[in-house]
């Protein structure tokens, strides 16, 4: 009898978890998917305006998936507006984790942070946003990799220390040739 209890009790549990998540992202429409793998198709062709133009019509239609927003992101990148990519992949973690998606809540993370790794003086930033994107890998290793997180982590630290050394060396050579010629 405890155990059918039990039962009930996470059949119930479980039917309210799946009722919360289809109402943040409802099944995708075929029209959605239609959009959204023409979009992927114009990409794959190079046509970026047509992707972008799928993608959007896509996102229109259901806003509460995040494939389309993390493919206008994606698109943008390519494009090299890397400002509105990080709006982009933003938006679409948002979106991703308002759905409780797992899988495009790594992919916006990752996109995220590896943007901010190509914007001029947003290295701290990148760091920042790998770390977040490391605590959420530890928790779901099948998606997401733990180990690029770090891995990324480890190259700024690296290029930091470099700069650091460059910044110095450069100081000591400015010293030295401002200072008076000593004779020998």
């Amino acid at each position: 009898m405890h155990r059918s209890v039990l039962a009930v009790i996470v059949l119930a549990a479980s039917l309210v978890v799946v009722s919360r998540v289809e109402a943040q992202a409802p099944p995708a429409s075929s029209e959605y998917l239609a959009h959204v793998g023409r979009g992927i198709v114009a990409m794959s062709a190079g046509d970026r305006g047509s992707a972008i133009t799928a993608f959007r019509q896509a996102a229109q239609l259901q806003p509460a998936r995040p494939e389309a927003v993390c493919h206008i992101a994606e698109v943008e990148r390519i494009d090299g507006d890397l400002a509105a990519a990080l709006q982009g992949y933003q938006s679409c973690l948002q979106v991703a984790r308002a759905a409780n998606d797992p899988r495009w809540t790594a992919r916006a993370l990752h996109g995220v942070a590896s943007t901010l790794e190509r914007m001029p003086d947003r290295r701290a930033d990148a760091r920042a946003a790998w770390q977040e994107y490391v605590r959420f890998a530890d928790g779901a290793a099948a998606i997401a990799s733990p180990a690029i997180g770090r891995a990324r982590m480890a190259s700024i630290d690296a290029i930091t220390e470099l700069d650091r050394t460059s910044a110095e060396v450069a100081q000591r050579i400015r010293e030295r040739a401002a200072a008076p010629a000593t004779p020998r």
